[in-house]
């Protein structure tokens, strides 16, 4: 039911001591005295790039941690956040990116729908294992230029109306899982060559001389295809292709 879904909007309060401690300085510097969950967006909560320094500054004082300032563009939650300093990551290893946006997990629909951390790639393992939700699928269908029903019947190979029946809450299989979080790496890479949606969405449906004048988005329903499409990005990146 759509009450399931509305529930993981609602508001939670931190309850392990690495949430509390997050929570109090980050309501510390955004001078918030209002209830702060830990799902809510520091950037959606009045935050910025000066009041993020001083979020990260107070917590390397408190934890006698190096973290660089990405870590809270990257996990701007209290829950990821934290989680990252619970499991005792040294937060300068962790494969970050300048722009939130780019993350597998953004694409995904965000930390309310993939509540653990991405870091490594048994941590995407583990979240195929458990199933991606109906509203990730969702979520990643908006950047890819084409109609959910075509993404259904003619990338994943599943019904369209199987589909549309389940709740947003209601976790997909394995193998259809597996499939969708590897095509949402190759947007993940796409948006780091591009930098613009519009610019990705327009070279994914268009007819790509490299890939044998075929569409990058018609080999998304075999890996073999993916492969390929993230060989040409490499490509792109290195200036070999335009």
């Amino acid at each position: 039911m759509e009450e399931d879904y509305k529930h993981i909007h609602e508001y939670v309060a931190p309850r392990t001591e690495t949430e509390k401690l997050v929570a109090k300085i980050w309501i510390g510097v955004l001078n918030n005295n209002s209830k702060i969950g830990i799902y809510d967006n520091f950037f959606d909560s009045g935050g910025h790039s000066l009041s993020a320094i001083r979020i990260i500054s107070q917590l390397k004082q408190e934890i006698k941690q190096e973290i660089p300032i990405a870590v809270i563009f990257q996990y701007p939650t209290i829950k990821m956040l934290a989680q990252i300093l619970e499991r005792q990551i040294d937060p300068t290893s962790v494969n970050l990116q300048s722009n939130p946006e780019l993350s597998l997990v953004n694409l995904l629909g965000g930390e309310k729908t993939i509540t653990i951390p991405i870091l490594s790639e048994f941590d995407i393992i583990a979240l195929s294992n458990e199933g991606i939700t109906k509203a990730s699928l969702d979520s990643l269908v908006n950047y890819l230029g084409i109609s959910k029903k075509s993404f259904c019947e003619n990338v994943l190979n599943v019904s369209f109306r199987s589909l549309e029946r389940k709740k947003h809450t209601d976790k997909l299989d394995k193998q259809t899982s597996s499939h969708v979080i590897e095509i949402a790496k190759i947007v993940v890479h796409a948006f780091a060559v591009f930098e613009n949606n519009e610019k990705l969405k327009d070279w994914l449906n268009t007819k790509n001389k490299a890939l044998n004048d075929v569409k990058p988005i018609e080999l998304f329903h075999i890996q073999t295809g993916l492969n390929m499409i993230n060989d040409v990005l490499g490509r792109i990146e290195e200036g070999v292709y335009s």
